[in-house]
């Protein structure tokens, strides 16, 4: 039987041994195509998931960093501030090939390559003024709203036909949307109060003024402005900007920006001119306001540290 068998083979043409050939190679060729298409779907998957676990990851490090306590005190707040001060900025790699797949849709590429770009700077970005604190807080919600728009592309492109990408979403970040606002919100105000204290801080007739107030034997300039800075970012974190006693003052330094200053004549026609000049601050919307309206919120500050200051040194 086997000698028939090749015999009958032997008989055959040249061509035939080419025929067989040719659809040993074409089957060949499916069953790679099909391996690596199995292989680069994976990869695929791995990468899509990798990319939403380490995103979701950073937004909610970030989060419970500094939003997620209920109550604030003072020394808490310092803490706070210590941990962004000092927070890692190596937190992702962002050389991860996974976060790069040529594979994503345009959509997801666009949004991963722009949340990168603005991490890459950010972690050039080092404190050197305790007034940046406001701003390097700022850039971590800038953040999280980048990282989050990324995210969002890709539920929208991906959770509905994966259920795994939603299953991570819903487990780890709930409220997308709402967190994406809230960052933004935040953001503003971090941007105002910042800028705000950095300008009125420059002003040496304000220096003077509040330095006057304190007593330097006492409470130095540096400290001054680090309880005024401190009391400021407890107000961001409460979220409480009312105040009966200083809430115009708080509202205007939250929810303007500075961008000029310069003096309002008090003196009236039946008033002797004593020289004395008021400072009044002019804001980008084109509002004005009087800086002996901010300076009781101020000086309210600057009193408490100086009585918490002399309670401790008897």
């Amino acid at each position: 039987m086997v000698n028939f068998i090749w015999n009958i083979v032997c008989s055959w043409e040249p061509a035939v041994y080419s025929a067989i050939a040719a659809c040993f190679s074409v089957a060949a060729s499916v069953m790679v195509y099909l391996f690596n298409r199995r292989q680069y779907k994976k990869k695929f998957k791995s990468d899509l998931y990798n990319t939403v676990t380490q995103l979701a990851g950073f937004v909610n490090y970030i989060r419970f960093l500094y939003r997620y306590h209920k109550i604030y005190t003072t020394s808490q707040v310092e803490e706070i501030i210590g941990q962004i001060q000092n927070i890692n900025k190596n937190l992702l790699n962002s050389t991860e090939s996974f976060y790069f797949n040529d594979q994503f849709d345009l959509k997801t590429i666009i949004k991963i390559n722009s949340f990168f770009e603005r991490y890459i700077g950010w972690r050039a970005f080092k404190i050197i003024d305790l007034t940046e604190i406001f701003l390097e807080t700022g850039n971590l919600c800038n953040l999280q709203k980048k990282a989050l728009e990324a995210l969002t592309v890709i539920r929208d492109e991906y959770g509905k036909s994966d259920k795994k990408i939603k299953k991570i979403l819903d487990s780890s970040l709930r409220n997308m949307e709402e967190i994406s606002r809230t960052c933004d919100e935040d953001e503003k105000k971090l941007r105002y109060i910042g800028s705000n204290l950095c300008y009125i801080f420059s002003i040496s007739e304000i220096q003077n003024n509040l330095k006057n107030f304190g007593n330097e034997e006492v409470i130095k300039w540096e400290e001054v402005k680090k309880c005024i800075i401190v009391k400021c970012y407890k107000i961001f974190l409460s979220g409480d900007m009312k105040d009966k006693n200083y809430n115009e003052a708080i509202q205007f330094l939250f929810d303007c920006q500075i961008i000029d200053w310069g003096y309002k004549d008090e003196k009236k026609d039946d008033e002797k001119d004593d020289g004395k000049k008021s400072i009044i601050f002019s804001t980008i919307d084109n509002k004005n306001m009087e800086w002996e309206i901010i300076k009781p919120f101020f000086q309210s500050i600057i009193g408490k540290l100086m009585l918490d200051r002399m309670d401790s040194n008897h």
